[in-house]
């Protein structure tokens, strides 16, 4: 299973409207997407995770307390509707 997170692509060059204010550091290349995501299927590994920052993401939000996690969660994707 591939999470790929934030990938610029051809879409996001066409799409009209006001670009992402996501951060550059969230942002992923597709070449080094799928180079990422090959290599972890040469190792053998079921989940790709690519990008140091998606990560150390997931592997905060795997110690970290679910009710953080949820508030975390939520309170992006408020901030996601609000920039919509």
């Amino acid at each position: 299973m591939l999470c790929p997170g934030f990938t610029r692509t051809e879409m996001h060059e066409h799409a009209d409207g006001e670009p992402s204010k996501l951060p550059k550091v969230m942002w992923l290349e597709p070449d080094r997407l799928v180079r990422d995501c090959l290599d972890d299927v040469k190792a053998g590994k079921v989940i790709s995770i690519p990008g140091v920052q998606y990560k150390l993401i997931a592997g905060v939000a795997e110690v970290a307390p679910r009710g953080l996690v949820r508030a975390l969660s939520k309170g992006a994707a408020s901030i996601r509707r609000r920039q919509s």
